[in-house]
């Protein structure tokens, strides 16, 4: 019998968001769990140091998985294997971002009547299809746990499934990013490669490169404004995942049309770079379709730039804790970008308390405690 390492399991497949587990696996190891991560998407363990996992091929699997269509039925094949194997190892384990790449593995779990946690993200909730959905109702329903970020979101998901309330724990990721913008604002250190020197309201759009995130909407409002409001302003696009490289190349297009100055992000960037990114910005204007509640958003607020959002995005935790910000729908998105930049100074002084809000809400140290508690319980 192959002796238990640890007692949980995270496995999660959203590569992009590796430093995101890696603090969750840091806080949650020094309050005394044990507990480890295996990227599914890269078939490895995150932040262990000894690794005695043998994966035959891995390059030329790896290099199968970018086959289209065929990589995806190749990885899902031999992925269950994988799984299975890694899984064996733990007592529980808890899913990140819910997809089809668990099915197999959890139909085994029922089997054995091994527990399990599904924790959602957002959009692996938000943009499933009808079909999805329905496929996913009996792999939630025999879950132990369904953990979810928000109450809004956790609302949401109870008109799909009504019958699991007694199962959704509720519990946010910290933020260990706030770290880094602190220190970005203390040293005064200029990383990113801008020439800030022109003096220009800096304006974020956006925090990946999903068309989700609707930059030619942005882009379009962005062409509506007053000459002199153009002037005046520098467009960043973090597209740095999420993003394929036609679709930057539409985006890029169309910013040259625009005539007005801009930046794309499409490399990787450090967290001190993430850090600067968030410390320069003046104004960042998220509309995407569906956001549950995104680390990158707080991160702004945390550094105090002025947050413009749609008005169906569920961000009524901000409301809660009076944090200032802004709401939009998609035809005044042009007059309120306008009016951000007529009124900067004023939306500015407006922003200086959401620094130490954040922190009371979205700090590691502030929502442990929480998870600590969920964990436990699964593992009960």
């Amino acid at each position: 019998m192959t002796e238990k390492e640890s007692s949980i399991i995270i496995l999660f497949e959203v590569t992009h968001q590796t430093p995101l587990i890696q603090s969750l696996l840091t806080n949650m190891r020094q309050r005394g769990l044990s507990v480890d991560a295996w990227d599914a998407s890269l078939w490895k363990y995150v932040d262990k140091q000894t690794d005695n996992t043998k994966i035959y091929f891995r390059h030329l699997l790896h290099f199968l998985f970018r086959i289209p269509k065929a990589g995806t039925v190749i990885r899902r094949f031999l992925g269950y294997f994988v799984l299975k194997n890694i899984v064996a190892k733990y007592d529980v384990v808890d899913i990140h971002f819910f997809s089809p790449t668990y099915y197999q593995l959890l139909n085994q779990l029922i089997s054995q009547k091994k527990d399990y946690k599904i924790t959602v993200w957002g959009s692996d909730y938000y943009r499933a299809s009808h079909i999805q959905k329905n496929k996913q109702k009996y792999y939630y329903e025999n879950a132990k746990i369904i953990h979810i970020g928000t109450r809004e979101m956790r609302e949401d998901f109870l008109k799909y499934l009504p019958a699991v309330s007694k199962k959704i724990r509720l519990a946010r990721f910290g933020i260990s990013q706030l770290g880094y913008i602190d220190n970005c604002i203390n040293n005064n250190k200029t990383i990113l490669p801008l020439n800030l020197s022109q003096n220009k309201i800096i304006i974020t759009c956006g925090y990946n490169g999903s068309k989700g995130q609707q930059h030619e909407c942005i882009i379009n409002a962005m062409a509506n404004l007053r000459n002199d409001q153009k002037d005046r302003i520098l467009l960043l696009f973090p597209m740095t995942y999420g993003v394929s490289k036609g679709y930057i190349e539409k985006i890029r297009k169309q910013l040259l049309q625009s005539k007005i100055s801009h930046h794309i992000f499409s490399s990787f960037l450090s967290k001190e770079e993430n850090a600067e990114l968030r410390v320069v910005t003046d104004i960042v204007v998220n509309i995407q379709v569906t956001d549950a509640l995104s680390g990158s958003l707080q991160e702004h607020l945390y550094a105090e730039n002025i947050l413009l959002v749609g008005n169906w995005l569920p961000y009524q935790i901000f409301d809660e804790n009076g944090i200032f910000y802004l709401k939009t729908s998609i035809e005044n998105l042009g007059n309120n970008i306008s009016y951000c930049i007529d009124n900067l100074e004023m939306l500015k002084q407006r922003t200086k308390d959401n620094h130490i809000k954040i922190k009371k809400l979205s700090s590691w140290e502030s929502i442990s405690s929480s998870w600590v508690d969920i964990y436990n319980e699964l593992l009960s």
